[in-house]
This record gives C-alpha cells, structure tokens and sequence, in this order.
C-alpha cells in the first residue's frame, strides 16, 4: 500500500513514498526507475523491486540471484534490461524474461582475473552499454561481454596511483565525457576503442567535482565541487565559472548539491536544507526554483536524485520522496510532510485582517499561522471547534472539553469564559464543555451547540437559557449539534436526530419531516445553508436534502445524481455556486442548471474527506480545513481548471498467477510485455493478475473489469487484484477501469488479451471424433444385432423345417397307418385313438412350428393362424364362433415372444369357453389399435356349472405368465350370465 501525503506549492506536489518496513528498516543505497515507473532500490541485503503492492527481494541464493549483494550502481536501460554493478562484477538482469547473467572479467593464461569492482552505467543513442570501473577502465558490454574501450589509469591518479571512472555521457561526434577521479576527460572514438581527446586538469578549482555532471549540448559541463558549490566549464575555451544563483549566501556555504534535468535544457539544483534553483545554460541566469518545497526537506537529507517521466525522485537514508510539477486550482497547506506522524486535521479557521490565520486541529490544538512566512506558532492546545469573530480583537472559541474561551488577537492569549448559573435550577444548569458551533443572535446574545443540546447564552453576564420543553425540546436536549442557521424569524438546528426549527416570537419547537417525510425526520445532519428560496442540509449518507421554509422535502442532491460523496460535512453558497464538501470530495453545484463538478485528490486536493464547519471564506477566496491541512481556491479558478479527460496514472500488470493441483507459479515479467496477450493452459485451476505502479493516483481509485464489451463491469474497490476460477475457453479482452466520485461513466485504463485455452475433451476436434466413435459404435452395434436377429431367424426356419420335415413325416405315416388298420377287423378302437393322437401331435407340432417361425412375424399370420383354429374347433365341436376384427393388421410386424405367447393364451381361452359355455357359442374380439386386444366371451351359468381357474391343472396361472412376458395384462371378467377373458398387449 501507498500512503501518501500531497501538498500543491507554485504548482508542485510533494509525497512521500510509503516504502515496506523490510526497506525503511534497512539503508537505502541506490534507487532505480524502470521504463515502466517501478522501484528498483538495492540496500545492504541486496536488490529488491516494490510495485505499489508487493516487494521482491533478489540476493545470492533467489531466483533468479545476482552476482553480490555489494551494489554500488543500478541502471535500467531502454529495452528493459537492469544492470546491477556490484564490488565484484555485474549482473545484467533480462526483465523480459527474469533471468540474471554474471558479467566479470575473464582470467588470463597463468593470470587470475580481479573481479571488476562497477562505479557507473551509461547507455549510448545506440544502445550501446559502457560501464566504469573504480580503476579508471570503461568497458563495453557486447553480447555479455566486456570489451575494454579506455584505460584511463594514468590521468589524474589520487595520492596512492589510483584513478575511478565516477560519470560517463555521450556528446556529439560519437565523443564520451568522463569524470576521472574528479577531474573531467573528453575521449574520441578510434578503431573501436577510445581515445583521450582533452583532460581539463582545472587547477582554479580545490577538491573533486562529484558524480553530478550534466553536458549541455552547447558543449558546457555543470558539476558540483564539494564544498566549494557549482561550477560551469566550457568545453571548447576550458574556462571555468563559479555558477551565478539567486542566494545571498556564499556558495562555499551551501550544504551538498544534487543536479537534474528540467524542461527546455535548463539543470535543476537542489542543497540540502537549502532549497531548489534552475540554471539556464543558454542565458547563464541561475533563479529560485519552487521556493515553497525546502520546508518539506528540513528533516531529511537527500543523497540521490532520479528522473522518471517528468517527475523527481529523491533518495534519503529510510525512504523515497516524489516531486512532481502539477496544474491545479487548489493551494493547499499544512499537510504533513512526515510519514512518521499522523495528518494534520483542521477543525476550524479564521483569518484575522492582518492576514494571520488562527487554526484548530486535532493534532496541534489552536494555532497562528503566518500567510507571508508560512511560519506557524502554537498557542494553545485546546481544540478548537469554532472560532466566531466578536469584535475586531477578539474572537468566542468553542471548544472540546474546554468550553467557551475568548481569545484576544492582541495579547494572543485565551481566557475562559465563565458562565453563571447561580439563578438556574441545579438540573437545569449546563455542565457540558465539549461544544461545537456557534451562531451570534446579538450584540451579547450567542447561540451555544455542544454534544447536549444548544443553549442561549449571554455574553456579557455569563447567563444561559436552556428555553426548550415539550417532546421536542426534549429530543434536543440530548441531541449532539452540528450546526446553527438564524434566518429571518426562525432559528435552525441541524443536529444527529433531525432538524429542528425555532421561533422567538411564539417560543414554538419542532422537528421537521415528522408528520410530512418522516424517514428524514431523526436523520444525521451536518449543516444547514440557505439556498435561494431553498435549504439544503447535509447529511450522513443520504448527501444533500432541499426542503422548503414549510420543511416540506423537495428532492435529494447525492451520489446517483453526480455529488462527490454521500456525507455532507460542509455547504457555502457563494454567487450562483454551492461549494459541497464530502467525505469522498469537492463539489461545485450550480445553482441555476444543477450541474455537478466534482473534484478530489486527483485534481490534487490535499484530502478527498473535509470537516464540519472547517471553512471560511476571505473576498472571493474559500478556505476549507480537511483531514491533511488546509485548502483554497476561488470558484473563478475552479470553473478554469480542466482536469484530463483520461487517467494519466502510472499503472501497471505486474503480477501473473497460476495454480494447477500441485503448484503455483508467479510470472513477474508482466510489466514488459504490456502488449502479449496471456495465455491459460488448460491444466491451470486459478489464476490471478494483480496490478500497481507507485503513482500518486493508484491508492485513490475505485477499480472494475470487464472480459468482454458485452458483460457488465464487476467492482473489485480499492484492491489490486483479480482473480478468476473456472473460466471458460475462450478468447478475452481483460479491460481494467475506474469510476471517478459523482461520475456514472467508466473511464479506461488499461486492458490485456486473455487466451484461454481448452483441455483436449473441450475442443471441437475430440467432441467431434467421440460424435463419430459414438455413431460408429451405434452402428457396429445395430450390425451386430441385425446379424443376431437373422442368425435367430435362420435358426428358428431351420428348426421349424427340420420339425415339420423329420417330425412331422413320421407323425404322418402313423396316422395314415392307424387309420387304413381301422378299417380292418381287429381292435379298431385303439386303432382310432392312435390316429386321433396322431392328429393332435401333428396340430401342436404345427402350431409349435409356426410359433418359431421367423416368415411368420407378422399380425396378417397370426390373424390367419387364430381363423384356422377357429374353423378346426368348429368342425371338431358342436359349436359356434363369431371372430370381430378391428385395425389395420395387414403390414403390422410382430415379435416371435409376442406371436407365440398371443396365440397360445388365445388357444387356451377359446378351449375354456368350449369347456365351460352354459350355450354352444362364443364370441372373439381381436382389435388392432394402440393396443393389441383379444377378448373371448361365452355364456356361463353360474348355477350350473364352476369355472375352475385351471387348464390342464394350472390353466389362468399360465396364461398370466405369458401376459407378463408380453408386459402386458389379463384380465377375467364373471358376471352372472357371461364369463370373458380379456388380454391387453403393448402394440
């Protein structure tokens, strides 16, 4: 997380970078910005990378490691490559794809190499990479190699021999400008190599000039010289000059000078506990730069300065401060410039005609502050709620725990005021002292609203009234009163249980919305303002309520309809503008068409949440305290200020994170590949991707995303990260957004491709080849089964024939044998029964050969077969038959189970009712429809003859047998005259 603390001063906004304990606890050496604005900070325990989220630490034994976690220089360089130069080499660090290289002199034949011990980095227009050494070698990195260009150990060698290449830059005409042990060398490209083109011994000047070199390319050098200031050299004339700057100090007085790069080629210096100036090479003019940021450097000392992308990085001891030149319409104040201590909330403000202001805070009681100087004075450490000017002298205080106090401007003193209450009823007198607003009825008379109630209180004699009674008066009195309104004939109370109205003339008390609105009725309320013919009244989660002077509601000004933020802590109407300040912002709400703007620390507020009854206006200045000091601005300069109509935040992905069953993998590299598209392998369970960046907007942003144009946005709030699970396959453009204070419109920050890929039963090609090994297998199985079927068919021919053929024959010859016997003489009667057995046997088998029979599968055949047996039982028996057909039968298929068992269960009915009919007559129904039914009825006395519920012994018990085979139903219907079998069969 970043905390941050924002101030706005001619035009620039100071912060302190909240780094992670694990840094701020250690000794920062060397910072670092890479290309995309993330921290690269190296200290004692090694390399690490911060992200606004998340800190990386790289060492001897990480992965990937560095060579030494000596670091004595970083440099990133354009395509994304840090270089780490260590007391023992150098380790090139490939951003891309997170591997290290270990970069070091190589050994000569019977020559142990010595480690290279890196004092600089520099990279050329063409991407060349050089580096020094602390004994004056400047080398050239080529395909991982050292390649050395220059040996400047002989120029300007130290005390013991030694020389150290501290600077190197580019000039023109492929030339380098080096800083050689404190002395500067111009060296000319030769063969490859480089040359020594002129050394500028300087001998007018004392001591070393510092690493601080800037080339302009007017072809001078401006360096610093400890302890002697700055110095500009002319490269072409060798002549040195002493650098002319706005400061009556001498500059050999001046603390240690950091140089950087300003717009239009001028150098920015900063001195410690100094201040900042600009020099401009081309006029020689040297001024004060940004007066009003040396306050925010006096407990720190810089020992590094970085650029990035126009803003200033400046590192201390325990920390990272961020400089960046801003346009606002705010002038802020008093904001904390200390990570280490808490803001400075601002509960009220005056300003007194000699232009000082008198504050009240939380954290340091009841102050002055001098608008000239800036300087501050702590007079007192109550804390002041409201400061209500009496005469020109002399000020009412109310205050927390204190009660009232005077304060004279002159003497710049307190003094309680006491009140006397020895004429007031012992239960009725005020013994609160936390006391919140003010509002002056008269010269003497002054309303009084504490955490109980409001009162009315003399002045001059000290006396109060505690005049309300009734149920109203009641609820006041233990109400905690925010703010006080008199206007006209009627007094106003905004307090945390309503709003109440009073009139003096009548001494009538009441609460408004009781009896009209009475959801507003007990509601929180902030502050009240008049409003045209209108009052609007803050509230506590419900933004701004208009109601008219009859306290009927009229609409609600909130969120929905563009305000900042729901709780209203203060109101001013100032011309056709109501000022609105909220606990999510500024709004600025025109009177006469109700348009909305919105502003919040973006737009570089010190604070997006402002206090109750913190403001003041001064001529067409507003003046408004907040949790972090004070802002102000004129309404003309905010209908000015023309905020971007993008977010220009510096954000990043930088953080890829996938889980499968055994692992979880993190993928850092995100930043450098801003426009690969991700890509999900189908073993991966959950993945993630966080994003951050160190830029002063991340923390105050209300994030969504989106996958595709279509969906609507999901809210992920202030947190930095998303996670997915189960996503389907499928191709995904990841959209990343926020949704400003007020505004319904989403506004784009970055967004990134999302492949993810389909596991191998979720593509096209598998469903469609287990489609076809599905159909395949379906139709193997029909082969199979027609096969079967036929093999049946074949089998059931080749039985009934060999029946019909072997059996049958045989059965035959009997038959006509017993037959032409009986005509003989002899025993005729055994003969006749042989023959009727015969015929029998050659009926079933007939019946058994058709039964099996695959050529007769059909309802046509069994139709047939039942009018053959019928005609047969006719003959043989004395009795009648009438067969009904109904349905269409002639091409209806039947399976063998189906035939054989219909026809049998037939068999054995119509063998019944010959048994059993009381009359030689019976009736057959057979209908072929959704069902196939047969119904054989006889007539039957009941008197006379006793159906047995058997056939050959269990003759029923069978035919159920086979119906359930069949899956169908039999069923046996006895009435007095009738008996009928009736069997239903599944078409």
């Amino acid at each position: 997380m970043l905390s941050e603390t924002s101030f706005a001063n001619d035009g620039f906004r100071f912060r302190y970078i909240d780094l992670p304990n694990a840094l701020r606890e250690g000794n920062i050496k060397d910072l670092e910005i890479d290309r995309h604005g993330l921290l690269w900070i190296s200290t004692s325990r090694g390399l690490h990378r911060y992200d606004g989220n998340r800190l990386l630490t790289f060492d001897l034994v990480s992965q990937p490691a560095i060579i030494n976690i000596a670091i004595t220089r970083l440099y990133a360089d354009r395509s994304d490559n840090l270089w780490v130069g260590t007391q023992s080499g150098i380790t090139k660090f490939n951003l891309k794809n997170w591997t290290t290289t270990q970069i070091n002199q190589k050994s000569k034949p019977g020559q142990p190499a010595r480690s290279l011990f890196v004092k600089e980095f520099y990279e050329a227009k063409d991407g060349t990479i050089y580096t020094g050494s602390n004994d004056a070698k400047i080398y050239r990195i080529e395909k991982d190699q050292l390649i050395l260009v220059a040996d400047l150990g002989k120029i300007n060698p130290n005390s013991a021999g030694l020389s150290s290449i501290d600077m190197i830059r580019e000039m023109e005409g492929e030339q380098l400008l080096v800083s050689c042990n404190g002395r500067l060398v111009t060296l000319k490209k030769e063969n490859g190599a480089f040359a020594v083109d002129h050394y500028y011994p300087m001998p007018e000047i004392e001591g070393q000039i510092g690493k601080e070199v800037f080339y302009h390319p007017s072809g001078k050098a401006i360096f610093y010289v400890e302890g002697r200031g700055v110095y500009t050299l002319n490269l072409h004339t060798h002549k040195v000059a002493l650098l002319p700057y706005a400061a009556k100090d001498s500059v050999a007085a001046e603390d240690r000078a950091y140089l950087f790069p300003l717009p239009n080629n001028q150098v920015g210096i900063f001195f410690n506990n100094r201040g900042f100036f600009s020099y401009d090479v081309n006029n020689a003019a040297a001024a004060a730069y940004a007066p009003g940021l040396v306050d925010y450097f006096k407990n720190i000392r810089v020992r590094y300065i970085r650029e990035n992308k126009g803003k200033l990085y400046f590192g201390f001891h325990k920390g990272i401060a961020e400089v960046q030149q801003v346009h606002s319409p705010f002038e802020n104040a008093l904001g904390t410039p200390s990570i280490e201590t808490s803001p400075l909330s601002i509960r009220s403000i005056y300003r007194h005609p000699d232009g000082m202001f008198y504050i009240g805070s939380y954290k340091d009681g009841f102050s002055r502050l001098d608008e000239r100087t800036g300087e501050r004075q702590i007079l007192s450490k109550k804390i002041v709620y409201t400061s209500l000017p009496w005469t020109k002298d002399r000020l009412l205080l109310a205050t927390e725990g204190d009660g009232l106090q005077w304060f004279d401007v002159k003497e710049q003193k307190l003094f309680p005021l006491v009140i006397d209450t020895t004429n007031v009823p012992f239960d009725k007198r005020m013994h609160n002292r936390y006391l919140i607003c003010l509002a002056r009825e008269n010269d003497s008379m002054v309303w009084v609203g504490s955490y109980f109630g409001v009162y009315l209180l003399n002045v001059k004699t000290g006396v109060s009234q505690n005049i309300f009674s009734g149920a109203a008066g009641e609820i006041l009195h233990q109400s905690k009163v925010y703010d006080i309104l008199i206007h006209g004939n009627k007094r106003y109370f905004a307090t945390l249980e309503g709003i109440f109205t009073y009139t003096p003339e009548n001494g009538k008390l009441i609460r408004l919305f009781e009896d009209t609105d009475p959801a507003y009725a007990g509601g929180d309320f902030y502050c009240i303002e008049p409003v045209a013919q209108e009052f609007w009244a803050g509230t506590n989660g419900r933004g701004i309520l208009v109601f008219d002077e009859q306290g009927k509601v009229l609409r609600e000004i909130n969120v929905n309809n563009g305000l900042a933020g729901n709780a209203v802590y203060t109101l001013i109407k100032q011309g056709e503008e109501v000022i609105v300040g909220t606990d999510q912002g500024l709004s600025l709400i025109n009177i006469r068409d109700k348009h909305i703007r919105n502003y919040t620390r973006l737009d570089h507020l010190p604070s997006n949440e402002f206090n109750h009854s913190a403001f003041m206006t001064y001529q067409d200045r507003i003046f408004l305290g907040t949790l972090n000091g004070i802002t102000s601005f004129t309404i003309k300069d905010l209908k000015a200020y023309k905020p971007a109509d993008t977010l220009l935040v510096s954000l990043c992905f930088t953080d890829f994170t996938t889980g499968t069953k055994s692992t979880l993998l993190h993928d850092f590299t995100m930043p450098y590949h801003p426009s690969s598209a991700i890509e999900i392998n189908p073993e991966v369970q959950y993945f993630s991707l966080r994003f951050g960046g160190v830029d002063n907007a991340i923390e105050q942003l209300h994030y969504y995303y989106r996958l595709t144009d279509e969906t609507a946005w999901q809210e992920i709030g202030r947190q930095h990260e998303m996670s997915f699970v189960g996503l389907a396959p499928g191709d995904y453009k990841l959209e990343l957004a926020a949704l400003l204070p007020g505004e319904k419109e989403y506004k784009a920050i970055m967004s990134i491709a999302l492949i993810v890929n389909p596991a191998y039963y979720q593509t096209w090609w598998f469903r469609s080849l287990v489609l076809i090994a599905l159909l395949g297998l379906g139709w193997l199985i029909f082969r199979y089964r027609m096969q079967e079927v036929i093999r049946e068919q074949q089998l059931r021919t080749k039985i009934a024939g060999d029946l019909h053929d072997e059996v049958g024959s045989s059965l035959t010859r009997i038959y006509f044998q017993a037959d032409r016997l009986s005509t003989q003489t002899g025993d005729a009667a055994s003969l006749q029964k042989i023959a009727a057995s015969s015929k029998d046997a050659l009926s079933t088998m007939s019946d058994m050969v058709w039964s099996i029979d695959s050529r007769f599968d059909t309802a046509a055949d069994l139709v047939s077969r039942i009018k053959d047996h019928l005609m047969n039982l006719q003959n043989d028996l004395d009795l009648t038959c009438s067969l009904t057909l109904r349905g269409d039968y002639a091409a209806r298929s039947l399976s063998q189970m189906v035939r054989q068992n219909f026809f049998l269960i037939f068999k054995e009915a119509v063998n019944n009712a010959a048994r059993y009919a009381s009359e030689p007559h019976m009736k057959i129904t057979l209908a072929f429809e959704e069902q196939i039914l047969l119904q054989v009825s006889n007539a039957y006395d009941a008197g006379k003859v006793k159906m047995k519920n058997y056939q050959g012994g269990q003759g029923l018990h069978h035919m159920q047998l086979r119906t359930e085979k069949m899956k169908g139903t039999l069923t046996v219907d006895v009435q007095e005259h009738e008996y009928s079998v009736c069997l239903r069969v599944p078409a």
